[in-house]
């Protein structure tokens, strides 16, 4: 299986090499292709990898604090690569949500008038492609 280098992950994700490696040595987010795993062994990251790190970049500019961003993480690693396009989340304080197909991101506000951070996947993704697509 072919993955994608560190350098090339920065490129897509708007992370820093530096970030990348945080990630994967906190438990955030490591590559399920190949680990670092001494000296000379690069890490290798998947698709959907690419498109999760590029999630957490935009949920962190959005101000998600990291255990929210932790549990995000969690439901974009179990989405089923087939369709990512039905997939939303909505981050409420440290609440994490999927939000399905028939439920409404106003559905989910637990308090009035506090701020919900929503990400569409789908979005990402189509991101994700565009940027791969330049890069060739």
């Amino acid at each position: 299986m072919l993955g994608f280098s560190t350098g090339q992950v920065a490129t897509l994700t708007g992370l820093s090499t530096r970030q990348l490696g945080y990630m994967d040595m906190a438990g955030v987010l490591g590559p399920e292709v190949r680990e670092a795993g001494g000296k000379g062994r690069r890490r290798l990251y998947s698709f959907r990898d690419v498109v999760a790190l590029r999630s957490i970049a935009k949920l962190r500019e959005g101000g998600v604090s990291l255990q929210a961003v932790r549990r995000a993480v969690k439901y974009i690693r179990e989405l089923d690569q087939t369709h990512p396009s039905e997939a939303v989340l909505a981050v409420q304080g440290d609440d994490v949500t999927l939000v399905g197909k028939n439920q409404t991101v106003t559905s989910l506000i637990k308090q009035p008038g506090q701020l919900m951070f929503v990400l569409d996947i789908s979005a990402v993704v189509k991101e994700v492609e565009a940027a791969l697509r330049q890069a060739i």
